[in-house]
């Protein structure tokens, strides 16, 4: 019975598991590495008639505050160089105020839009921060409202991304391009958006070029957010099946391993068994091994192996495979009103090889092999 309990413990110990996973446990949600990068150019603040620096930069900080506890942020501005601010792990609202001082404090003054440079030192950040080991899902988010626009001249303003890529190879990190250019009516934009975004899926499957027109408040607080759910969602339910299945595999192996040690508790050995005060009885074996069973039932009527059919007591008595420290041995188990007496010794908790005991009429002795 104490093996059965001990599966049970550990069947229930496994459920009560499964439900803290799926409930609000490590799987129900992921904090995140936000990498948050900024276009900072003057376009940014009006060329082609639009300003919409502030919305952005509004828009973003009311993302901040959606942050849960134990997310960590780098913020990250951009124009002809990449400009990069203290890391901040989100513990309490005074965290959220730091990263909003950050925003608040950012100007579109660059001269151009150098994005191509600004995703190789936002990889090698983000890469640096995923070496911590701390388990965070990266979530890189660039905001700019132009692909690329390169200052003249530079040594490398022919920069490939997919030479970007050889030297990052694939991540699991979910990448958001927040693009403010009009990428449905410049056909131009449209083209690159899609070389961009196949391009990016060299470093990361999970991509997504996120058309955000001239309304940030859509694009950075509702669909951004909203697809981040939804990866996190897919995240938690590919976790939890992966954990349903370790969950299953332990109790599939607590099982076989307990239906391997009941298999090994089977009674061996063999008796043979006469009746008393015969001068020349009649002696009966029976070979305990092959029942194959964990207990031989001695006694008369049915239900009984051997079945003697002159056996005067009533009750049965029982020869059981019982396991302890030293292995499996056999165990005499009768009832208490009739009690079991050795011949050769005193009573002892396992049969010995040898034993003679007697029952009632009948006398009984026990051959281990």
């Amino acid at each position: 019975m104490k093996k059965i309990h001990r599966i049970m413990l550990s069947s229930i110990m496994c459920t009560l598991l499964a439900q803290w996973l799926v409930g609000d446990g490590l799987y129900a949600r992921v904090s995140k590495d936000v990498i948050l990068v900024l276009d900072t150019s003057l376009s940014m603040k009006g060329y082609g008639g639009k300003d919409i620096f502030n919305r952005v930069k509004r828009s973003v900080a009311q993302y901040i505050d959606k942050l849960e506890d134990g997310d960590r942020v780098t913020f990250m501005t951009f124009d002809t160089d990449v400009r990069m601010y203290p890391a901040v792990l989100v513990d309490d609202e005074n965290d959220r105020d730091i990263i909003k001082k950050y925003i608040s404090m950012t100007e579109a003054k660059g001269q151009w839009t150098y994005t191509y440079k600004m995703l190789g030192e936002v990889f090698k950040k983000t890469e640096e921060i995923q070496k911590t080991g701390e388990g965070r899902q990266a979530v890189i988010v660039v905001m700019t409202d132009a692909l690329d626009d390169p200052p003249p001249g530079s040594r490398d303003k022919r920069f490939d991304i997919k030479e970007i890529a050889s030297r990052f190879g694939q991540k699991d990190w979910w990448i958001y391009f927040v693009s403010f250019s009009n990428l449905v009516g410049d056909k131009r934009l449209a083209s690159m958006r899609k070389s961009l975004e196949r391009e990016l899926k060299a470093v990361s499957k999970n991509v997504k070029v996120i058309d955000a027109g001239t309304n940030p408040e859509k694009a950075i607080g509702k669909d951004f957010q909203r697809d981040v759910r939804e990866m996190e969602e897919q995240s938690s339910s590919g976790m939890l099946w992966i954990t349903l299945l370790i969950i299953g595999a332990i109790l599939l192996l607590l099982l076989i391993i307990f239906l391997r040690r009941r298999a090994a508790e089977k009674v061996k050995g063999r008796i043979e068994y006469w009746k008393n005060n015969v001068i020349d009885p009649y002696v009966t074996s029976f070979d305990l091994t092959k029942r194959a069973a964990r207990e031989v039932v001695i006694g008369r009527g049915i239900g009984c192996h051997p079945n003697i059919r002159d056996f005067e007591l009533d009750v049965p008595f029982k020869i059981a495979a019982v396991r302890d420290k030293s292995g499996i041995r056999m165990k005499l188990v009768a009832s208490p009103n009739y009690p079991i007496a050795y011949v050769n010794r005193k009573e002892g908790e396992f049969l010995e090889d040898g034993d003679v005991f007697y029952a009632s009429n009948y006398s009984f002795k026990y051959f281990a092999s």
